[in-house]
């Protein structure tokens, strides 16, 4: 059988799939393996395949493998709010933010008692720390997170995958202080001093240059604003900055050819080449991508100097083996998929492509590389990000051109370094160029209509089928000689795959969502023919809500277009994303209200520089959106008071359904709308200020009649929401949303006759 080492993988890694979700007994693959051993005779008897007398051993192996590693991850019972005494080693990396310093932290001792957990450790900004230092902590343990928007990130199950069990925080009075060093693996320390050699050859040139190459090359962008971030995933080269087969294959060359002159024979250059990829896997903290394009590169090498032919497919079959036997949550991650992905495209369809595309011209090679590779790999970004990018396909290939030049001058940069970090300095003045150009080339790009678009979710099931329809499209026997028809083919699938096909659907519905945004609110809105918008925009000044809760869930619904933003008022818990989202998305109207001008003028004055509109309502204004009436019912111009008091009041129809959106108002709004006799009877209530008692109305709540309602709250020290409120909806039995506890929630509604559905099976835990 050819090929053997391929199949083999492919058994391990359906056994790693099904022991993830059929969360089966150890001992029934132990059973499974005993089994088989008694039929071996009948596999004999029968003339079986020979690869079924190892395949089916590996299915059995790999399962007892995958239950096995998750039964014997350690962990502890910890308590919230709690200070614990640990001691401990730093095992990864220290990536420093904007308040804090993260790292991996594997303990020694807590509170006395030997105990070997692995966790992150949060400690304040500025703490010096680096890899294999022992450290003696006060922490708490903080809870794990839960997805509770659409489209949000499941770092729960990320750093379960990477066999972190908990996050500790030495924030907020605990304490950090170092006691030793030298501990952990000698590789990684060799890659520590290099990275910090590399980093003093850094600050001889500009910081901005400083923060491309050190994303390039070593794949950390904590330095990248995030601004940059957007421009690289919008013109689809962001993964020039995650380090993988591009960046070891460079490695690879500058060796190669270094090397020559000095050591004409591969056997030579090998005794080169493995210390090189095994250190600069050091280097990046051997990120699985980085450690898969090394073993793969060096068994290829490895085989080409010994004077076999190299195979692509068993080389990363073997890679990945060892990954995953490693480390089985390696599986999980995207960046490790799309590595994989990536390279399996190249070696599957590069042939393909070669004999499809017969003229020869400079640069064809790397123009089909870059090709192959993304006929694999736009469907996933695709699906992982809702991200597809246009431009790409045309500026890849030049992009890993200039990628592969900083690479080799950066590499020069840190064996240069080791000496004299001004020495080092001297080449990464050429990257540093190299760097400006690309982010100059790239922002400019971004502004080509159509060169990027955000495609929205789609189900997992539709990912498979297109990626097997294209593996297979190729390999059929009755469109082999007619390569035309082939292309066309998978350009259908592609289309089918990338296309936004949720612009187009018209189902003739309302929908609105309040989002999990902690202590703020944020409510989306989609209009029957599919207009985007946002009423309010939660977050702080450090956009943390803006990119973690409120960009992912639109992306999800791939929103491209925000047609109107209505801000309550602009408190940071209502309008402290909006820069950001108007940087990002492109915003055709942002509305406040007359009466809080005194407060909006800096969002208003950010939002005409955006290239929005601007508008601002009183009480009796009016319109509709794809028949969805918005009636402004709170605040008259001529109002007056602090910026709760002056909050929108906002009454959403479409047909006989209505929901009334309250902003932050208290006691006084509500009297004045209750004296005014206006029609604010509504079937869903955003209760007032996150539930607090000044917003505590009975006679409100009677007037409005709903039969539902939801309190936008997060973790707060106010007393959020009130028992009172809690105790009068538990009294009128009608069901209460607390987006908290419950996660974002979302109606769907028809106009005639209008269903009212607040089914819990819309709601995301």
């Amino acid at each position: 059988m050819r090929r053997p080492l391929v199949y083999a993988f492919i058994a391990f890694l359906i056994a790693l799939v099904l022991n993830r979700y059929l969360d089966g007994s150890f001992y029934l693959y132990a059973g499974l393996l005993v089994a088989f051993i008694f039929s071996l005779p009948l596999l004999k008897h029968f003339k079986a395949p020979l690869c079924l007398y190892f395949l089916i051993p590996i299915l059995a192996l790999g399962f007892i493998y995958g239950q096995w590693r998750d039964q014997a991850v350690a962990e502890y019972p910890w308590q919230p709010d709690i200070y614990y005494d640990i001691t401990g080693v730093v095992t990864s990396f220290p990536q420093a933010g904007e308040t804090s310093v993260v790292f991996e932290f594997t303990t020694e001792s807590i509170n006395g008692e030997a105990a070997e957990i692995t966790g992150q450790l949060l400690a304040e900004a500025g703490t010096q720390v680096a890899y294999g230092d022992v450290l003696t902590v006060k922490a708490t343990a903080l809870p794990g997170t839960q997805v509770m928007n659409p489209g949000g990130f499941d770092y729960s199950s990320y750093q379960q995958d990477m066999g972190i069990t908990v996050t500790l925080s030495a924030l907020y009075g605990g304490e950090v202080e170092k006691v030793g060093q030298g501990k952990g693996n000698p590789l990684l320390r060799a890659g520590d001093m290099l990275r910090s050699k590399f980093t003093a050859a850094l600050a001889y040139i500009s910081p901005d240059q400083a923060s491309i190459i050190t994303g390039i090359f070593l794949g950390d962008t904590e330095g990248l604003s995030q601004k940059a971030l957007d421009t690289l995933s919008q013109t689809g080269i962001r993964h020039c900055f995650c380090v993988s087969g591009l960046h070891v294959g460079f490695v690879v060359l500058f060796i190669h050819l270094l090397f020559t002159a000095f050591a004409p024979s591969r056997r030579r250059i090998l005794l080169v080449l493995a210390p090189a990829l095994l250190l600069y896997a050091a280097v990046t903290g051997f990120y699985p991508a980085v450690c898969r394009a090394a073993l793969m590169c060096f068994l290829v090498y490895t085989a080409t100097a010994l004077g076999r032919p190299g195979d692509g497919f068993s080389a990363l079959a073997l890679a990945g083996f060892i990954l995953l036997i490693y480390n089985p949550g390696n599986l999980w991650l995207p960046g490790f998929q799309l590595s994989f992905i990536a390279m399996l495209s190249i070696l599957y369809f590069l042939p393909w492509l070669q004999r499809l595309v017969r003229v020869d011209f400079p640069g064809k090679d790397p123009l089909l590389v870059t090709i192959a590779a993304q006929i694999l790999m736009l469907p996933v970004i695709a699906y992982y990000f809702q991200t597809v990018s246009l431009i790409s396909l045309f500026i890849n290939s030049l992009c890993c051109f200039l990628v592969g030049g900083i690479v080799v001058l950066a590499l020069g940069a840190l064996i240069l370094s080791v000496f004299s970090p001004l020495l080092g300095a001297a080449p990464l003045v050429a990257a540093g160029f190299i760097s400006q150009a690309i982010m100059a080339g790239a922002t400019l790009l971004t502004e080509i209509p159509l060169a990027y678009y955000y495609r929205g979710a789609f189900p997992l099931w539709g990912l498979l089928l297109g990626l097997s329809l294209l593996l297979i499209i190729p390999r059929l026997r009755f469109l082999s000689l007619r390569p035309l028809v082939t292309s066309g083919a998978m350009v259908l699938v592609l289309i089918g795959l990338l296309f936004p096909w949720q612009a187009l659907a018209k189902n003739g519905n309302m929908e609105i969502t309040f989002l999990s945004v902690g202590q703020g609110d944020c409510a989306y809105i989609s209009t029957p023919n599919g207009r985007h918008i946002l009423v309010d925009a939660a977050g702080k000044p450090s956009q943390t809500t803006a990119l973690t809760v409120i960009r992912p869930f639109l992306l999800y619904q791939g929103v491209n277009t925000l047609d109107y933003v209505f801000i309550s008022h602009c408190d940071d818990d209502h309008a402290a994303s909006l820069p950001y989202l108007l940087d990002f998305f492109h915003v055709g109207q942002v509305v406040f209200t007359k009466a809080g001008y005194y407060y909006s003028q800096a969002y208003e004055a950010t939002a005409y520089a955006s290239g929005a509109q601007v508008a601002t309502v009183e009480t009796g204004d009016s319109f509709t959106v794809d028949g969805v009436k918005f009636q402004v019912l709170y605040p008259d111009k001529e109002a007056v008071g602090a910026s709760n008091a002056l909050s929108l009041v906002l009454k959403v129809s479409y047909g006989d359904f209505s929901v009334l959106l309250t902003g932050d108002i208290g006691q006084e709004a509500i009297d004045t709308l209750l004296s005014q006799n206006l029609d604010i009877k509504a079937d869903v209530l955003k209760i007032p200020h996150h539930g607090s008692k000044n917003s505590y109305s009975e006679e409100f709540y009677e007037a409005v009649s709903p039969k539902a309602a939801v309190i936008s709250v997060g973790q707060n020290g106010y007393g959020q929401p009130n028992y009172k409120i809690l105790n009068y909806f538990v009294k009128k039995n009608i069901p209460l949303y607390r987006t908290d506890l419950d996660g974002a929630t979302t109606w769907a509604f028809r106009p005639d006759p209008w269903v009212f559905h607040p089914d819990p099976l819309l709601k995301v835990r």
